[in-house]
């Protein structure tokens, strides 16, 4: 269908017109079981939001604009997705070891019952470096998605903007394979983005069955309670992702040996997540902001 489409082929942006409210309930749904940078609300029956005739972005009033290639080839095209407005030199910094080794888990910012999770799942990390790192994830998210989506400051039209979890199509997953030697620290910082926040249960480990020393680590956090950990050979895991590769948003192979650097933590995660803006062609339309900012969709730690 068009969601899969969109998924599949990944343009950067999407115009929806429709009578109000129908364009609203279309608008929802395909912003929800998508991943574009860009989305338009415009009306057909409703002079005060006119159809959205271009999908174009204003960056300099917090329409948020990116270019993403199609999630599972991304790493074909670009070491990041670009974003505007971002920081140019972030694309090509990194975070200093010594920096990172000098903050644990007592560090983390933002309260809430379930970031005892991810306290426990950090502080099971070994080297010192890794363990920070996590940490300076962890308070990333924590920040951008303490308001999440946030408003936008257009003069003729509104739009809210923020962090998103992948689609939310049926059966639409992210698959995080790991091959025989992949240790916890290498593969933690993938993982903790999903096991962090709400898009839990949109991820799923695969495990090679001679990584017994990553499956003793995730099974010590109680991963295994909460996760699916699929248990299989590398040629099983690749096969699987061809049959049912509609089925998968993203499949991401962790190295064993980890980072070889500790990119800035924004430019990471826009790695995994979808962000960008979602807008209507009205302005000051709080009936829609009202409305989108309830979405599913948007990113929050949990």
């Amino acid at each position: 269908d068009l969601a899969r489409w969109l998924v599949t082929n990944q343009p950067i942006s999407l115009a929806i017109n429709a009578p109000r409210p129908l364009g609203f309930k279309l608008g929802q749904e395909l912003f929800e079981k998508t991943a574009q940078v860009v989305y338009t609300v415009g009306s057909t029956n409703d002079p005060k939001a006119p159809p959205a005739l271009t999908c174009q972005a204003r960056p300099q009033e917090a329409e948020v604009f990116g270019e993403f290639p199609p999630r599972k080839s991304l790493d074909l095209y670009t070491k990041y997705p670009v974003v505007v407005p971002s920081s140019t030199p972030a694309y090509d910094s990194s975070y200093q070891a010594e920096y990172l080794k000098s903050l644990t888990s007592a560090d983390l910012e933002g309260a809430g019952g379930d970031l005892d999770e991810a306290r426990a799942a950090i502080d099971a990390v070994q080297d010192g470096a890794v363990r920070g790192y996590c940490v300076e994830l962890m308070n990333y998210l924590s920040n951008a998605t303490e308001t999440n989506p946030k408003r936008g400051f257009g003069s003729d039209r509104t739009a809210i903007w923020g962090l998103q979890r992948p689609p939310l199509l049926d059966g639409c997953l992210t698959s995080i394979r790991c091959d025989t030697n992949v240790s916890y620290d290498d593969l933690l910082p993938v993982f903790l983005p999903f096991y962090a926040t709400n898009a839990r249960d949109q991820v799923e480990l695969s495990v090679d069955s001679n990584d017994q020393g990553l499956l003793a680590a995730l099974k010590g956090i109680e991963a295994d309670k909460s996760v699916a950990i699929k248990i299989e050979h590398s040629d099983e895991h690749a096969k699987r992702m061809v049959d049912v590769a509609s089925h998968y948003y993203n499949v991401i192979n962790v190295s064993a040996g980890g980072l070889n650097e500790f990119p800035m933590a924004g430019q990471f995660i826009s790695l995994y997540f979808p962000l960008g803006h979602i807008k209507s062609t009205m302005v000051d339309d709080e009936d829609f902001i009202d409305h989108f900012k309830k979405s599913a969709k948007w990113l929050r730690v949990r």
